[in-house]
C-alpha cells in the first residue's frame, strides 16, 4: 500500500510541474513565422543553385583573381534573376516582428556592448549589392544565433547599423534587410560619426 502511495505521489508531482511549467516562449513567438522565413530562404538558395548550374565549374586555384571573378559572375546572375528585390522580401513583416520579439531581451549587456563593438555602422546598400570589403562585419554571439532559425553555411546573420541582414558569403551580396532589429533608440557610435 505504501509503494503505491509513494508511485501516486510521484506521478502527481510530475504532471503538476509539468502544469506549472512556463510555455515555450520560442514556439509562442516564431509560429508560423519560422516556416515561412525558412522557406523564404530556401526558394533564395534554389535560385542560386540552379544559377551556379550554369556556370564552368569550381576548380581547387590559389589565385585570388579566379575567386573573385566566379563570385562576382554569380552574384551578377542573382542580381540579374532578382532584378524586382525588395526589402522585405524575405523579411516580411509578420517575420520582422518576430524577430524583433526574441532579439529585444536579448540585446542587453554584454551581447549588445559586443554587437556595437564590431558594428559597421549604417552604410547605402541595395539588395543583391555586395558587401563592400572596407566595411567590417560584425560578429553575432552565439547566445544570439542560437535564437535564430538556423542559416545554411554559406548565408549569415550580420548587423548594419541598426539593421540585420542576411549576407551571401558565396556571391558576397546582401540578401535582404530588417530595419530597427537594435532598438532604434539605441544610438550607435559609428553611425553618429557618418552623420557628421
Amino acid at each position: 500500500m505504501r509503494t503505491v502511495l509513494v508511485a501516486v505521489l510521484i506521478v502527481s508531482a510530475v504532471f503538476t510541474a509539468a502544469a506549472q511549467s512556463p510555455p515555450n516562449f520560442s514556439v509562442q513567438v516564431w509560429g508560423d513565422a519560422a516556416a515561412d522565413f525558412s522557406g523564404r530562404v530556401q526558394q533564395y538558395l534554389e535560385l542560386r543553385r540552379k544559377l551556379e548550374r550554369q556556370l564552368p565549374p569550381l576548380v581547387l586555384t590559389d589565385k585570388a583573381s579566379d575567386i573573385l571573378n566566379a563570385e562576382f559572375t554569380l552574384a551578377r546572375l542573382v542580381r540579374r534573376a532578382r532584378h524586382k528585390a525588395t526589402p522585405g522580401d524575405i523579411f516580411t513583416p509578420a517575420i520582422a516582428m518576430a524577430f524583433r520579439t526574441v532579439l529585444a531581451p536579448a540585446l542587453t549587456g554584454t551581447i549588445l556592448d559586443v554587437i556595437l563593438d564590431e558594428n559597421p555602422g549604417r552604410f547605402d546598400h541595395d539588395i543583391d549589392s555586395r558587401y563592400p570589403t572596407s566595411r567590417p562585419k560584425a560578429t553575432i554571439p552565439t547566445a544570439i544565433l542560437q535564437l535564430l532559425p538556423p542559416l545554411s553555411d554559406d548565408l549569415q546573420y550580420g548587423f548594419i547599423g541598426h539593421q540585420l541582414i542576411i549576407h551571401d558569403t558565396r556571391t558576397n551580396t546582401i540578401v535582404d534587410r530588417m530595419t530597427c532589429a537594435i532598438e532604434c533608440t539605441i544610438r550607435i557610435e559609428s553611425e553618429d560619426k557618418d552623420e557628421r
